[in-house]
């Protein structure tokens, strides 16, 4: 079953598929959305950080994406697309993430900076053309509407989890 679920959400990763073949199940949802929070733990955790905070910040982080698409397909008239399409986002994030935690790691023990820069930048502009491909599959929209829609997603929920992660830590 994870073969298959790699193996789809790889191919969204590709353009090759989009969120219309990803099957309406809620236990598929289930599976990807501890996925995700798995692959966000295994990023965010270190031992400057308590496990608590982290799994707040995993939270607040999914509350973010399930509501941008909620939102995006409310105002659409599409939100009968919802679980398709928030179960895309989240899937094609965890596995686009799953491939920065070596370099990650890599950088943790004190080598590979370069690399993780270089790794980080393009697993970034990976992730932002995958969205806006989701995004433009999901509104029924022109692939560049769906970039356009995926930058401001990606800028707005990069600034609210960094506004989350300081108020977290100030308590």
């Amino acid at each position: 079953m994870l073969l298959a679920l790699s193996r789809l959400f790889l191919a969204i990763c590709l353009l090759k598929k989009g969120p219309q073949d990803v099957p309406k199940s809620n236990f598929l949802s289930s599976i990807v959305l501890f996925l995700y929070a798995l692959v966000a733990f295994l990023m965010l955790y270190d031992q400057e950080h308590q496990i608590s905070v982290v799994l707040i910040e995993i939270g607040f982080e999914i509350i973010l994406v399930m509501g941008f698409i909620a939102l995006l397909l409310l105002v659409s008239g599409k939100l009968a697309r919802y679980q398709q399409a928030m179960t895309a986002l989240l899937g094609t994030d965890a596995l686009i993430s799953f491939f920065a935690l070596p370099p990650m790691y890599l950088q943790v023990s004190g080598r590979g900076a370069e690399l993780l820069i270089l790794t980080i930048l393009g697993l970034t502009l990976w992730h932002w053309v995958v969205c806006g491909h989701i995004i433009r599959h999901a509104l029924g929209q022109s692939f560049p509407f769906g970039l356009g829609v995926a930058f401001l997603y990606i800028i707005v929920t990069y600034q609210l989890m960094n506004w989350f992660a300081e108020i977290v830590a100030a308590f």
